[in-house]
């Protein structure tokens, strides 16, 4: 028994040292790790940020100008004909709506 005491003794420290070591090692890992995709999920936000400003913002710059175009051209077409041409009566109703909204 004074035996298996000794052993116990002796080997208990030099496990708790390794215990120690193992959980500081996990920890500074995961740590590292946190750090890593927080910088990733950074450089994605601004990633998005950029492709927004660079890509979509002139698209929707050009298509308000076609737009734009599209009902100064509607402009030209004489009142009679809008008269007769149901579809056309119906569309530019419905684009005054929308412009009142």
């Amino acid at each position: 028994m004074r035996l298996l005491d000794s052993l116990f003794d002796f080997a208990v420290p030099g496990l708790q040292i390794l215990l120690d070591f193992e959980s500081n090692f996990i920890y500074s890992s995961l740590s590292g790790a946190l750090n890593i995709q927080f910088i990733v999920v950074i450089i994605f936000i601004c990633l998005l940020i950029v492709v927004y400003l660079l890509v979509w913002v002139p698209f929707l710059i050009e298509l308000n100008t076609r737009i734009n175009q599209n009902i100064e051209m509607l402009n030209m077409i004489p009142l009679d004909m809008i008269k007769q041409i149901k579809s056309l009566r119906r569309f530019i109703k419905n684009l005054i709506k929308q412009m009142d909204s």
